[in-house]
């Protein structure tokens, strides 16, 4: 009985590369015999790319009926170029594969079946420190992770400080170079020292805004013009619940000296922020038919010439909504005696003083008479012009605390200052 040409081919092949010391020479069995079946080139070919068992007969074997005609197998050049070859580059070592399993070793000192000897470390936990921590050297899950904190927020970090690519906030400082006591602080001002949180006690510097006369001055031969101003404002600045207004009026025209000198008037006043005050400054004029800005009534001059009247100075005065709040009456203007001047002198006779509820004058000899000061209420015009210009009365609101006014308190133009404290 023949063997097949191939199988006798394979059988040939196996005996002539293995080695003599294990060479086989005794047939396993008669034909006949299932110890006698061999693997096909197919069974190999399968078992390199698939890992297939493959199947031996069980029975006797059975003659071919005819030739093989097409090709029904891999050759023996297939099977090698799909069988391992040795690979020092890329083959694996036991310390690369999980303890526990096996791997085909393509090494040349580590070739065929062989076992791995990497350390199975499972689920690795780790805790973020100050140092680098030491990763385990071994196979990991992919279940291990690295452990957080809810503390680690920029609200806990330093300013400049980041940790773990969280920023420190602008917020968080070093307070221990802090020296600062309550009374440094002012009041209800808060400051971190040495870690402890401060309330200032001290009181809080007030802040003042001046306003002044702002129309011309004076005219182009020096004289006090002090009849063009004009309205001005301020609003309440955030966080400001009260203000204190001063107000100063005109002095009234005439010599330098004689004018009657505005009044004054102050008083505290409970303000919201946002809210608008129009304010006038009193002018003190040197015009004499003109009286000064903000009230001030003109004087007289005597018909046959003997005697002239100064204006009166303007009023300062500060209303809220179109509602007065206070005012400082103007000074009332001088009269000049020209009289006494066919004797020899002149007579010069002061304006009364602005500011109290009524004003003053008083009385004179001839039909000149200075303007009076503005006020609040102004005087009623038609008087007889007997006397010198009357100081201009104040005014304070009902709403004001702490208010208060004097008579003869300002030369020349008016002026108002309201004071604050912002917190």
């Amino acid at each position: 009985m023949k063997l097949p040409r191939l199988t006798l081919l394979l059988t040939l092949a196996l005996a002539l590369t293995a080695p003599l010391a294990t060479a086989q020479t005794a047939p396993p069995g008669p034909p006949t015999s299932a110890a006698s079946a061999m693997f096909t080139l197919e069974d190999l070919w399968n078992r390199l790319k698939l890992g297939t068992p493959g199947t031996l007969r069980t029975g006797s074997f059975a003659e071919p009926t005819g030739a093989p005609g097409v090709k029904t197998m891999h050759t023996l050049n297939e099977l090698m170029g799909a069988a391992p070859s040795v690979d020092d580059a890329n083959g694996a070592t036991a310390g690369q594969v999980l303890t526990g399993t096996t791997f085909w070793g393509l090494r040349s000192g580590g070739w065929g079946l062989l076992s791995g000897a990497m350390a199975n470390n499972g689920a690795v936990t780790i805790a973020p420190g100050a140092t680098a921590q030491t990763i385990p050297a071994g196979y990991h899950n992919g279940s291990g992770t690295v452990a957080t904190d809810a503390n680690l927020v920029t609200g806990n970090i330093k300013a400049g400080v980041t940790v773990f690519g969280v920023a420190g906030s602008t917020n968080v400082v070093d307070t221990s170079s802090g020296d600062v006591v309550a009374a440094d602080i002012p009041t209800g001002k808060k400051a971190w020292v040495k870690g402890v949180e401060i309330t200032g006690t001290a009181p809080m510097a007030p802040q003042s805004v001046t306003f002044s006369y702002n129309g011309t001055a004076k005219d182009h031969r020096g004289t006090f013009y002090g009849t063009d101003g004009s309205a001005q404002t301020w609003t309440v600045p955030a966080g400001v619940t009260s203000v204190t207004i001063e107000c100063w009026g005109a002095q009234g025209g005439g010599n330098p000296t004689n004018g009657g000198q505005g009044g004054y008037a102050k008083g505290t006043l409970a303000v919201t922020a946002g809210q608008a005050f129009q304010i006038w400054v009193g002018g003190q004029s040197g015009i004499l038919n003109s009286g000064g800005f903000s009230g001030g009534v003109s004087g007289t001059a005597d018909t046959d010439m003997k005697g002239y009247g100064f204006p009166g100075g303007g009023k300062s005065t500060v209303q809220l909504n179109g509602q007065s709040i206070i005012t400082a009456g103007g000074g009332g203007g001088a009269a000049l005696n020209l009289w006494n001047g066919y004797l020899g002198s002149d007579l010069w006779i002061s304006g009364g003083s602005g500011g109290g509820p009524e004003g003053s004058g008083f009385f004179f000899t001839t039909n000149a008479a200075g303007g009076d000061g503005g006020g609040e209420p102004p005087y009623s015009p038609g008087r007889a012009n007997l006397y010198t210009g009357r100081g201009g009365p104040g005014y304070l609101n009902p709403t004001l605390t702490n208010a208060s006014m004097a008579s003869g308190m300002r030369t020349g133009h008016g002026q108002v200052v309201i004071t604050y404290v912002n917190p």
